[in-house]
């Protein structure tokens, strides 16, 4: 993630979705708050919590506490609840764990929107932690092709590709639809597409062309330098339903 403060203005903190910033943490699960064990002197703010595991999408947790960082009045950090649950997004210096500012820590609420984003974004970091279960050498996460459309709070940075794709409510037969595009040779001129999950036949049809496309061409051109001693690379596609729509 990238974040950006000036003293005269409120910080800007630019984030992506969970395939976006998977690489960025180093631990990623979801979880409950189970004690707060201190707040900050004459604050209600949270400094450092307990916590039980829910669902653990990355390394494996060898630590029981987390810290958080301090708000410093203009970037924001996750306020933490006693018994709500989270998807963490922690890493680890000298030893100790941490919250810090511009965080993607995301808790899950009882609005139907808010619980279907969260739902949503458990579902992409399953889809995540399987492919590079069994792909971890070639699959790169840092580099995603997903479809335009508005994912709440958070913002696409990097490299990102957005498929120029207007696909319809009807188009969609599920939440999300996971492809990976993997390169045959070192120079990218030949490829074939793996479907990981399927988004019914209309938008699969639209995948497979795409990637035989110019547009799709064009965008290699960008990112094949820091691709170029890669052996059967795979770029993940992702191609998100609307969340007002998600059932």
């Amino acid at each position: 993630f990238l974040f950006v403060c000036f003293k005269s203005i409120a910080c800007t903190c630019i984030m992506g979705s969970p395939s976006q910033i998977y690489d960025d943490y180093d631990y990623i699960f979801t979880g409950k708050v189970t004690d707060i064990k201190e707040y900050y002197p004459d604050s209600k703010r949270v400094k450092q919590i307990s916590f039980s595991i829910e669902e653990n999408f990355k390394a494996d947790i060898d630590f029981s506490l987390i810290n958080v960082d301090r708000p410093d009045g203009m970037c924001p950090i996750p306020y933490l609840v006693l018994n709500s649950s989270y998807i963490f997004y922690v890493n680890k210096e000298d030893g100790v764990v941490n919250i810090s500012i511009c965080n993607p820590t995301l808790r899950l609420e009882k609005s139907k929107k808010k619980l279907d984003r969260y739902k949503f974004y458990v579902e992409e970091l399953r889809l995540i932690k399987e492919a590079i279960s069994e792909n971890e050498e070639t699959i790169v996460f840092d580099n995603v092709i997903k479809n335009s459309i508005s994912s709440g709070r958070r913002f696409a940075r990097g490299i990102t590709k957005y498929l120029d794709a207007n696909f319809k409510k009807e188009d969609y037969k599920s939440g999300l639809g996971f492809y990976l595009v993997v390169f045959d040779d070192t120079d990218f001129k030949s490829n074939h597409l793996i479907i990981r999950k399927s988004h019914g036949d209309k938008i699969d049809d639209a995948i497979k062309k795409y990637i035989k496309s110019e547009e799709f061409l064009t965008y290699l051109e960008k990112i094949k330098v820091k691709y170029k001693s890669s052996e059967n690379l795979m770029l993940p596609i992702l191609i998100q339903k609307p969340l007002n729509d998600l059932d």
